[in-house]
């Protein structure tokens, strides 16, 4: 079981739920403000001050996609019940919805 904690230094960090272990770093050039896992805890969707949202793979950290960038940062991000949409928040007063099965 993973755990994902969002911080203003620019990272992402996963821990093992038992033994509170860290297991990886997700980096950014900017603060990140929110994370959401997929359902399956297979990949972790991050909201950055860079006005990206970004899709890792939890067992590699690696990106697997970037979204076109917003207009303005990044406030907050959410995924439908059956992760079908991804629901990104901005600055600018904006909601973008993405099809994830598009996307991915």
């Amino acid at each position: 079981l993973t755990l994902a904690s969002a911080s203003y230094d620019k990272c992402v960090r996963l821990w093992r739920v038992f033994g509170w272990n860290p297991i990886g770093f997700l980096r950014h050039t900017a603060p990140v403000v929110d994370i959401a896992f997929t359902k399956d805890s297979g990949m972790i969707i991050t909201a950055c001050h860079d006005k990206h949202v970004r899709v890792y793979e939890v067992a590699t950290q690696r990106v697997v996609h970037s979204f076109p960038p917003l207009l303005r940062e990044v406030t907050a991000i959410g995924l439908s019940p059956c992760n079908c949409w991804l629901i990104a928040g901005s600055r600018d007063a904006t909601i973008t919805i993405w099809d994830m099965a598009l996307e991915i």
